[in-house]
């Protein structure tokens, strides 16, 4: 009733399995709970994987391995989400300790990719939970376009206009990790996504966000989003569910 994901098999073992290993018993599906949440994921399956390839690199190697990942597997066409593709793209990930081979197999053991065959012994390589990929690749977006001044809006535009209908994922998460990140809403007018689209990017990512993020111009958002045509029933659908977070 509240989110779809909570519907979701795959996210329901993986939130179960991660409180689960950290002793807790509530769960947060805001987008800083939810991130809190994929984050507390890798760093358990970091410390598997390390364990069973024996690397000494520091950093956590999964995270940086499912960071190039996603943006490989959200980016090219199917027919280029293969495990060369792939290998290629974590090669040299940990130094010369392990192998990307041996990596990606990994990866696939842990559930956070899945290998399907193909034609002629091709074996593709997708997610094993899409919208973890493309909240990833969302923030990873927003960190590189933002310095000390702030968010380069100019620059995520022209980013934006890039996108194909392949990236609806993308253009989804943003919705959330833009206001959380950066104060900046999706329907933001210098991004230059067509009103209607981002009004209904604006209300869907509603439930996904924290307190934090809801800022006092939120009305006008909200305003727009009802004298949309067609969205008002989205509109007090997404209120409805907003209604039953406690707090």
């Amino acid at each position: 009733l509240f989110s779809p994901e909570l519907g979701n098999p795959l996210f329901l073992h993986l939130a179960c399995r991660t409180l689960r290993d950290e002793g807790r018993t509530a769960l947060d599906v805001s987008l800083p709970g939810f991130v809190a949440l994929l984050e507390g994921h890798l760093k358990h399956c970091d410390v598997l994987v390390r364990g069973r390839l024996a690397y000494s690199n520091p950093r956590n190697v999964v995270r940086a391995a499912m960071l190039r990942l996603s943006a490989v597997l959200t980016h090219n066409v199917p027919q280029e989400r293969t495990w060369e593709v792939c290998t290629t793209e974590l090669q040299g990930l940990a130094g010369t300790e392990i192998a990307a081979e041996a990596l990606l197999k990994e990866l696939e053991h842990e559930g956070l990719v899945i290998l399907s065959p193909g034609e002629r012994d091709t074996w593709f390589v997708r997610l094993g939970y899409q919208r973890y990929g493309d909240i990833l690749r969302a923030t990873s977006v927003v960190e590189v376009l933002t310095g000390p001044e702030g968010l380069d809006v100019i620059a995520l535009a022209s980013k934006l206009a890039t996108l194909t209908p392949d990236d609806d994922g993308l253009l989804e998460a943003l919705a959330v990790v833009l206001p959380e990140k950066s104060g900046v809403e999706i329907t933001e007018k210098t991004l230059g996504i067509d009103p209607t689209v981002a009004h209904q990017l604006f209300i869907r990512a509603l439930v996904w966000r924290s307190r934090d993020s809801i800022t006092g111009d939120i009305d006008d958002h909200v305003y727009g989003a009802l004298y949309t045509p067609g969205l008002w029933q989205e509109v007090y659908d997404a209120f409805f569910r907003v209604s039953l977070i406690p707090q």
